[in-house]
């Protein structure tokens, strides 16, 4: 089994992080894209977003659409699951839901991620991508730094 770091930035989708997030997309070994699933405009802006991620980024980053706030677990919503999936598959993504805040999803997500990324050649130790993958867990905040 092999341990992988991945390091999350979030832009909240923000029109002011724009032409930060083109910048990282270059670089990107993966992007997610997350919507919530009782709000159809944040569906609606996934397909901008998708057209910057393949503008953008490198041709084998992996992509995944996730919606967000799947609280009501099989419930209705503004968005049904056959339908972002649909437009993960156009888009040759991955496609998940999670609750952030019943924690029902997260880590499988970050999981099934990972292993996309691995399995795609992005190694940082140079060695042949394996199927396996852990992710670290922490139950402790971060340390934060005393400068600035």
């Amino acid at each position: 089994m092999q341990s992988i770091k991945l390091q999350v930035w979030d832009t909240a989708g923000a029109e002011q992080f724009q032409s930060l997030t083109s910048s990282y997309f270059r670089r990107a070994h993966a992007v997610v894209l997350v919507y919530d699933v009782n709000n159809r405009n944040s569906f609606s802006s996934l397909g901008r977003w998708m057209m910057e991620v393949d503008r953008l980024a490198p041709a084998e980053v992996v992509k995944m659409v996730v919606g967000a706030k799947d609280d009501s677990h099989g419930g209705e919503t503004a968005v049904s699951s056959e339908e972002a999936a649909a437009f993960a598959s156009k888009h040759g993504a991955l496609c998940e839901r999670c609750s952030a805040q019943d924690g029902t999803n997260v880590q499988d997500m970050f999981k099934r991620c990972a292993v996309k990324i691995v399995r795609n050649g992005f190694d940082p130790d140079g060695k042949p991508p394996k199927a396996a993958v852990s992710l670290a867990t922490s139950t402790t905040a971060p340390k934060r730094s005393k400068c600035c």
